[in-house]
């Protein structure tokens, strides 16, 4: 399943995409996160390396 989400990360638009340094720097806030299980966030359920890559979305407890 994360080859699948690395490889559809991979494959995004660059317009829509998060700039690498931005994307590495928001899992970095998810991996300190309390709510964060198994790639998971369990605030809203996302796989939070897929909500991190995309540059307009935003963390569901506003820590990016």
């Amino acid at each position: 399943m994360f080859r699948s989400l690395r490889e559809y990360i991979a494959n995004l638009d660059e317009d829509i995409r998060a700039p690498e340094p931005l994307y590495e720097e928001r899992l970095a806030v998810c991996k300190g996160c309390e709510l964060l299980l198994e790639g998971m966030c369990r605030s809203c359920g996302c796989y939070v390396e897929l909500r991190a890559a995309v540059a307009k979305n935003i963390c569901p407890r506003k820590k990016w």
